[in-house]
């Protein structure tokens, strides 16, 4: 029999409130961040649905993304085409709208970032391109493009200032990182023509693989809703949303590593057709899906390097200020390193004060210390990143968390 609880957060699909955790997940957060530094990983015991039990509130995460969007710098940011990695997964995401829109239809992208998606639709001949986006940056950067843009927290989408419809609103790698789903998507809903659509885009949870990045790659403080095919289809039918496609991909997000994901179409009458909902090979359900990567998480979770550095006590400046670093500063050798500094290219992130360090450009601090070993703390980019770090500081004794 399994061990339940009473959640802090309700679930988000069902609204209920017994849960079965799953795994305690801890991160040293930038100071002054809103979110928390710790919450369990739990499944809905009703209906199934796997969430991060965050005690903060969707304003917490509005701000979050005002404040810290890693989103806003398109030198580092995923969504803005700026590799050739995230050129391609936008190039087939646009692709697959282009097949079902038609090029005279309104679009709105909701959670836009930096305006990628949008970008590649222009290229593809689409005219009416508005975006959403709660980062000041992300706004900045479409202004720039010439496309419209609103700067509007999530949390206020439903106080709609748009004077319009749209055959098609967009939540591209969205829902994962909101508090209020039912509401969100609510909001989404009331800002479809008659005859419009919502395309839906989330990692597939079904599919998570630790072998593929690092442990607990995709517990994160800010992914804190899990989805399969299958839980976004019960959303969905949840507010009257109609699912009439729906799909697996996966994405390349750097050399021979693959991201799941999962995608579905929306339509507000039953009229145009139900979705015919993936199969799952195994029907394994999601809780059992997540148990195993938190699993096969704990079964990879060794950093040889980190020990060693604890061991020497040499001087070590951290390259990545992101969540692979949030959770090793937690959880990790690397707390008990001899850290001297932090860098980061991300511009968002350089000011703040993180591990107790203020976070800085590459080329200052390594400047100042020049005998210091720079070790990557990087899940995915971390190969470009050294490589990259060895031709700015060929002196510099690179090496990398995913060393062996």
């Amino acid at each position: 029999m399994r061990s339940t609880t009473i959640a802090k957060r309700s679930c988000p699909i069902c609204g209920d409130t017994e849960i079965e955790a799953l795994h305690h997940i801890n991160f040293t957060l930038p100071d002054h961040s809103p979110l928390p530094g710790e919450y369990d990983i739990v499944a809905c015991e009703a209906c199934g649905f796997v969430y991060a039990d965050t005690p903060a509130k969707q304003p917490e995460y509005d701000r979050y993304y005002y404040e810290h969007s890693k989103y806003g710098d398109p030198t580092v940011a995923t969504g803005g085409s700026q590799d050739d990695f995230d050129r391609a997964r936008i190039e087939e995401q646009a692709d697959r709208i282009a097949a079902e829109v038609s090029k005279d239809e309104r679009i709105l992208d909701i959670g836009c970032a930096s305006g990628g998606l949008l970008l590649a639709l222009r290229d593809r001949g689409y005219r009416f391109l508005e975006g959403v986006d709660g980062a000041p940056a992300c706004i900045e950067q479409l202004a720039k493009c010439g496309i419209p843009a609103t700067l509007l927290r999530l949390s206020d989408l439903h106080q709609s200032v748009f004077d319009r419809k749209f055959d098609l609103v967009i939540l591209s790698h969205v829902l994962e990182h909101v508090v209020d789903l039912k509401p969100l998507l609510t909001a989404a809903k009331s800002l479809l023509a008659e005859t419009g659509r919502v395309y839906i885009e989330t990692p597939d949870a079904s599919r998570y693989d630790p072998a593929m990045f690092v442990p607990y790659y995709f517990f994160d403080c800010e992914h804190i809703n899990h989805f399969d095919i299958h839980n976004l289809d019960t959303l969905a039918r949840a507010i009257d949303l109609h699912p009439i496609a729906s799909g697996q991909t996966v994405l390349e997000v750097a050399e021979a590593m693959h991201y799941p994901a999962c995608w579905v179409w929306l339509a507000l009458s039953e009229e145009e057709g139900e979705a015919k909902m993936i199969e799952r090979d195994d029907e394994v359900p999601l809780r059992q899906s997540i148990r195993k990567y938190i699993a096969d998480s704990a079964a990879q979770e060794c950093y040889p390097i980190l020990a060693a550095l604890e061991k020497s006590q040499e001087p070590v400046i951290v390259w990545g200020a992101g969540s692979f670093s949030q959770r090793l500063f937690s959880g990790s050798p690397l707390a008990r390193c001899n850290v001297i500094g932090i860098v980061d290219k991300d511009s968002n992130k350089r000011g703040k004060t993180f591990a107790g360090h203020t976070v800085t450009s590459p080329e200052i601090l390594l400047g100042r210390h020049p005998e210091a070993t720079l070790l990557v703390s990087a899940a995915v980019q971390f190969e470009a990143i050294a490589e990259e770090a060895r031709k700015l500081f060929p002196n510099c004794n690179v090496v990398s968390v995913r060393s062996r």
